[in-house]
C-alpha cells in the first residue's frame, strides 16, 4: 500500500520560520524581483504557483484539504488573485482561447490551478460555475485542439505547428488538467494527466539510458536532446503535483498503481540527477556534461532541490535529501544584496550562462517552501 501521507495544512502558517538560508529580507526582495521581472507566460503562471507555495498554502495541493481548496478568501490569496486577474483582463481583450497566446500550448496552462484556485474561493468569482470560462477554454484547447502523438502526447507547441515535445510541459499542463479533474470529479482527466506524464517520460528517455530526461524532442528544428538541469527540473515539480493531486482526489484509490508509477518515476529521476551534484552543491546547466563544456545553474538546482524535498515530505526516505540540502545552501549564498539569484541560466538561451531569471526567483520561493514544510514532518 502506497504511503499517502499528508502534512497538516495548520502546520503551514505564514509564521512558520523560513529555513536559514533565507532570511524574510531575501524572501521579500527575491520576491520583489520576481514581480518585476515575470512577463511571459510560464513566468506568470510560476510566479503565481510559487507564491501559492509559500503564502497561501492551505489552498495549494501540496496540504491535506486543500483539494478542493477552503472557501477562503484573505490576503495569503490576495497576490495571486490579482496575478490572474491581470492575465483575465489581457486575455479578454486580445480574444484568445488558452490563458496566453504566445505559441505554446503548454506553458499558458501553469496560470491554471491558480485560476481554479481564484474562482473556487473568491466571493466574486468570474462565472456562476466553480471554474472560469477561461479555465475552461484553456482545458479544451489542450484537449482538444493542439495536436498529440498517436499515444495521447499532447504537443508544447500550438498548432500549426508540428507537434514538439518539451520536458517542461510536465510542469506546465499536466497538473492544470489533472487539478481541473479533481475538482469536477472526473476520473478520465486525472488519467489524461498521468497518461501526458507517461508518454512524456517515454518520449523524452528512449534510446537514452542515462536516466535523465531529455529537454527537446521532435518537431521540425529546435530539438535539444540534452538534459537541461532546469526541464528536469519542470517536470519533476509536474510530476509532484499530480501525484498530489490525485492522493487529494475522490479517485485516490482506483489510481494506486498510478501513484506508484509517479512516486517510481520522480524518485527514479532525482536521485539520478544528485549523482551528478558538484563539489559546492550546484548542478551543471547540463546535468551530465563536463565542467569544462557547461556551467552551474542556480535555477535549475533549486527547482531540483525543491522538488526533492517535496518527493521526501511526501514519502520519507524516497530520495537524497541531503543532496538537496547541500544545494539549498549554495542557492543560498548566490541570492545578492538586491535579492537576484545569481549564476543562473539565460531562461531564453538554455545553453548561455544568463544574468537575471524570473523562474530561478520564483524556484527560490518554491524552494523554500518545500523545505519549511519537509522540516515541520
Amino acid at each position: 500500500m502506497l504511503s499517502l501521507l499528508f502534512v497538516s495544512a495548520a502546520a503551514f502558517a505564514l509564521a512558520s520560520p523560513l529555513p536559514a538560508s533565507f532570511s524574510d529580507n531575501q524572501i521579500d526582495l527575491v520576491k520583489a524581483r520576481l514581480a518585476e521581472s515575470a512577463s511571459h507566460s510560464w513566468e506568470i503562471g510560476t510566479r503565481a504557483t510559487a507564491l501559492l507555495e509559500l503564502e497561501g498554502p492551505s489552498l495549494f495541493v501540496y496540504s491535506q484539504g486543500s483539494t478542493p481548496p477552503p472557501k477562503i478568501y484573505a490576503s495569503t490569496g490576495g497576490d495571486v488573485f490579482k496575478i490572474v486577474d491581470d492575465v483575465l483582463a489581457k486575455r479578454a481583450a486580445g480574444n484568445c482561447l488558452p490563458f496566453f497566446c504566445d505559441g505554446s500550448a503548454g506553458d499558458p496552462a501553469s496560470i491554471g490551478i491558480p485560476d481554479l484556485i481564484r474562482n473556487w474561493t473568491h466571493p466574486s468569482p468570474t462565472s456562476n460555475s466553480s471554474s472560469s470560462t477561461a479555465a475552461i477554454d484553456q482545458l479544451h484547447y489542450l484537449i482538444d485542439i493542439v495536436p498529440r502523438l498517436p499515444d495521447g502526447a499532447i504537443s508544447h507547441r500550438s498548432p500549426p505547428q508540428p507537434v514538439q515535445l518539451w520536458s517542461d510541459f510536465l510542469s506546465m499542463a499536466p497538473p492544470f488538467i489533472a487539478y481541473y479533474g479533481a475538482l469536477h470529479n472526473n476520473k478520465s482527466l486525472l488519467l489524461e494527466a498521468y497518461n501526458q506524464i507517461k508518454t512524456y517520460r517515454y518520449h523524452l528517455t528512449v534510446d537514452d539510458d542515462s536516466g535523465l530526461l531529455q529537454h527537446i524532442v521532435l518537431g521540425k528544428s529546435g530539438s535539444d536532446p540534452g538534459h537541461w538541469a532546469t526541464g528536469n527540473g519542470w517536470a519533476a515539480s509536474g510530476m509532484l503535483r499530480v501525484l498530489r493531486i490525485i492522493q487529494s482526489s475522490a479517485f485516490a484509490e482506483d489510481l494506486l498503481d498510478e501513484q506508484a508509477d509517479i512516486i517510481s518515476w520522480a524518485s527514479s529521476l532525482l536521485n539520478t540527477v544528485w549523482q551528478y551534484q558538484q563539489p559546492d552543491g550546484s548542478l551543471l546547466n547540463y546535468i551530465d556534461l563536463s565542467p569544462r563544456n557547461t556551467f552551474p545553474d542556480a535555477s535549475g538546482t533549486a527547482l531540483l532541490a525543491a522538488s526533492t524535498f517535496r518527493l521526501a515530505t511526501i514519502l520519507p526516505g524516497s530520495v537524497d535529501t541531503g543532496a538537496a540540502e547541500r544545494a539549498r545552501k549554495w542557492i543560498g549564498a548566490n541570492i545578492d544584496k538586491d535579492g537576484w539569484l545569481t549564476n543562473v541560466v539565460n531562461p531564453l538561451n538554455w545553453h548561455k550562462p544568463g544574468s537575471h531569471s524570473p523562474e530561478g526567483q520564483a524556484f527560490v520561493l518554491m524552494l523554500a517552501a518545500a523545505y519549511r514544510d519537509f522540516s515541520l514532518v
